[in-house]
């Protein structure tokens, strides 16, 4: 019905409007207006009044325009903003027409004006539903104030931030930051997603400190609408903040868990192959005694017995460099799993995997040094042996070297 309003108000030229919204016109006859005021004429009394006397070629018509819910005329979008209580609590109305830009609710392609208007009420909407998260959503929703609790300080009682909701033509007119984390967090709510609770806290603190830095007890909603961006920023800010904390307590457990189960191991593997080399020291005392031999028999078994020993202690200090080794690359591996998103991680993240990096380089080296030691070690008494040998053997190949040439000499005389 409030198109057909419009369109008679369309035929007459748009006339202005006392405070009323009535006017009294004299119109040229034409049969499209004539067939809209007989239309008009026998509407309910809640569309409004259309009255019309004819006069010749001339026609007398007295319209009182709708006021009310069924349909309403407003001369200006300033206006509409004003005198649209809905809009505060979110909700954007129909059946509305503006008489400045000529627009009726109706129809599509709204002007840029009006997009604002929708566009605020939106977020009003939003910012409201946000708030029944936390608070009595009855309150929340049709309230002229709206709560976000501080942060605590530990010392005083929690306390509030306040905004009134209010809106004028200034608001409307300004050009609202991005407020899609505001709907995700509302329409998220119930649902098995991570850290939703946490992240609907860390909004409510970031409304609550931007509030909190107007002066006076309330703080007009145009203040939030013109700070929205800092708020934004804020939260992101504190939520990378907070999931790099949990990122840092994963990585940093994961890591420290690897770190002591490769410790560990490695310790086990070394300390054992010590163990082993404590053969080394009787293996020489050994030796000792079988220098001191006149049975070449006893001598010679003596000898091979320390031989086998000694190779037998070589072979398990190389499968435990194999295994220290393979602990090593293990640890490289869940090292490398556990900070492959490195670049994504905050500076202490990262300082602390470098030191740890740092540590397991100058271990690594530490170990292979060691290793090169016990090796040394366990060829000791293979080196006493070849000494033994060569010490019983030189003096009879001396002695049978000069006899040799002493034979060669009287053969030639």
């Amino acid at each position: 019905m409030l198109d057909k309003i419009v369109r008679l108000y369309r035929l007459l030229g748009k006339p202005p409007l006392d405070e009323a919204c009535s006017f009294v016109i004299e119109a040229e006859k034409s049969p499209e207006l004539m067939a809209q005021l007989k239309e008009l004429g026998q509407v309910d009394p809640s569309f409004g009044r259309y009255a019309y006397r004819e006069r010749g070629g001339k026609v007398r018509v007295d319209v009182a325009l709708p006021q009310n819910s069924e349909g309403h005329f407003f001369t200006s979008t300033k206006q509409f903003i004003d005198n649209t209580a809905s809009l505060k609590k979110g909700v954007f109305r129909g059946n509305f027409y503006i008489v400045d830009i000529d627009y009726l609710s109706s129809e599509d392609n709204p002007p840029e004006a009006i997009s604002q208007v929708k566009r605020m009420t939106e977020f009003i909407h939003c910012l409201r539903d946000f708030v029944s998260l936390s608070i009595d959503r009855e309150q929340s929703m049709n309230g002229d104030r709206l709560f976000f609790l501080k942060p605590s300080d530990g010392k005083s009682p929690q306390k509030a931030a306040v905004l009134k909701i209010n809106l004028t033509s200034n608001t409307v007119a300004y050009k609202l930051a991005s407020f899609k984390i505001l709907s995700a967090l509302s329409a998220a709510q119930g649902k098995e997603r991570t850290w939703i609770e946490e992240r609907i806290l860390l909004m409510n603190t970031a409304i609550a400190q931007t509030i909190d830095e107007c002066d006076g007890e309330e703080v007009e909603f145009d203040y939030l609408v013109r700070n929205w961006g800092k708020v934004s920023k804020r939260y992101l800010h504190d939520l990378h903040a907070y999931v790099s904390a949990f990122s840092f307590d994963a990585v940093r457990k994961k890591i420290s868990d690897s770190l002591i189960e490769s410790t560990t191991k490695i310790n086990s593997a070394v300390g054992e192959v010590a163990t082993k080399l404590l053969a080394v020291p009787a293996s020489l005392g050994a030796l000792i005694v079988m220098g001191s031999s006149s049975s070449t028999a006893s001598f010679t078994i003596g000898i091979l017995g320390v031989i086998v020993a000694s190779l037998i202690i070589l072979r398990t200090v190389w499968h435990y460099q194999k295994q220290v080794h393979n602990l090593a690359e293990s640890f490289k591996f869940n090292m490398e799993e556990a900070t492959k998103a490195r670049k994504t991680f905050s500076k202490p993240i990262k300082e602390e995997i470098k030191r740890i990096e740092k540590v397991q380089r100058d271990q690594n080296k530490s170990i292979k040094n060691s290793f090169l030691f016990y090796y040394a070690v366990a060829l000791l008494p293979i080196a006493a042996c070849i000494y033994y040998v060569v010490d019983a053997v030189w003096p009879v190949l001396i002695h049978r070297y000069s006899l040799y040439k002493y034979c060669l000499s009287l053969g030639s005389g």
